[in-house]
């Protein structure tokens, strides 16, 4: 359990374990909905929040490992 997630560094190290040992751990990520800088790249790319970028983090992680 990550109570402060950010950009989900922790699912993306628990994803890439779980695919190298077959492994079956789960996570719980946790973040406020904070926003995210006006002047930011991450708003600029269309994330509002720290959450958005976390979220999108873990779709192309699981993207990418399903393809290996």
């Amino acid at each position: 359990m990550d109570f402060f997630s950010g950009s989900s560094t922790t699912a993306h190290a628990i994803l890439q374990l779980n695919f190298e040992d077959k492994g079956n751990r789960k996570f719980i990520m946790i973040q406020i909905p904070e926003f995210c800088n006006d002047k930011s790249e991450a708003l600029k790319a269309g994330y509002k929040t720290i959450a958005d970028i976390g979220k999108e983090r873990i779709r192309r992680v699981i993207k990418k490992i399903e393809s290996e």
